[in-house]
């Protein structure tokens, strides 16, 4: 664990806060504002050319979350999945622009529906989309990652990693999502993603809201997970998704970081 990348995941005030830890590469940043889908509409580019000159400038890693919103890859409207192969490619355009290594993507798969067909058709409509994408995906450099949000279990995820079969193609599990919506415990994502979980989400909350808590100060067990991750040698990315710096050096220190 005190080897393993950690990124953080600010804005505004709090990323300039942050400066100095970017500045000394002993964090990388996860690029949260393009997941906005108004500033996707307008305004990306003034946005991206005031991001570029502080990325290319700090020595970490950069990352980028992509637009969720409304949006699904697997959805039987022809309008809505053409909506959602615009905003992945244009997200996937501006991260190879900030050559972030890593472009997170929400599953978007959807458990309310009680279909006895829906993971089945969900895997495939999603291996046809992903499939179709990964020549852009391979031309921008990076590697896109599938955070679960409402997913019950892994399984399903698993399938269309196998399905797709690329390097290009993982996933980013999501400790708070799992934390709220999961059927099994998070050493389960673990040993269901296997090798393929390249990118973990960490914030904290009390069971009941994606509150976004600094480590340590819900109800999460960590240190099942961090165990769990040791024990078989798996090394993802961790991002710290809390908004303010002040929490993200709570967790820092949570994980045993000394930033002083």
């Amino acid at each position: 664990m005190h080897n393993a990348q950690i990124l953080l995941q600010l804005k505004g005030i709090e990323l300039e806060q942050a400066g100095a830890l970017l500045t000394q590469g002993r964090v990388g940043l996860e690029v949260l504002d393009f997941a906005n889908p108004t500033l996707l509409t307008s305004g990306w580019e003034q946005r991206l050319a005031e991001l570029l000159p502080l990325c290319q400038q700090w020595p970490g890693p950069i990352t980028m979350h992509g637009p969720f919103l409304d949006l699904s890859p697997a959805s039987p409207d022809p309008g809505l999945r053409e909506l959602t192969l615009h905003r992945y490619r244009q997200a996937l355009d501006i991260a190879g622009q900030l050559k972030a290594r890593y472009l997170v993507f929400h599953s978007q798969y959807n458990p309310s529906v009680r279909e006895p067909d829906y993971q089945a058709n969900w895997v495939a409509a999603n291996t046809r989309f992903w499939t179709n994408l990964l020549p852009e995906i391979e031309a921008n450099n990076a590697t896109v990652v599938l955070e679960n949000v409402w997913d019950p279990r892994p399984d399903h995820i698993m399938s269309l990693l196998a399905s797709v079969n690329s390097p290009r193609l993982r996933s980013c599990l999501d400790v708070a999502h799992a934390h709220l919506s999961s059927e099994v415990p998070l050493v389960g994502w673990v040993d269901g993603l296997g090798d393929k979980l390249a990118y973990v989400h960490l914030s904290d909350n009390q069971g009941q809201w994606d509150e976004h808590l600094p480590l340590g100060e819900g109800t999460i067990d960590f240190d099942s997970l961090l165990a769990a991750l040791e024990t078989r040698a798996f090394a993802p990315w961790f991002v710290l998704e809390v908004p303010r710096f002040r929490d993200a050096v709570r967790s820092l220190k949570f994980l045993g970081r000394d930033i002083n």
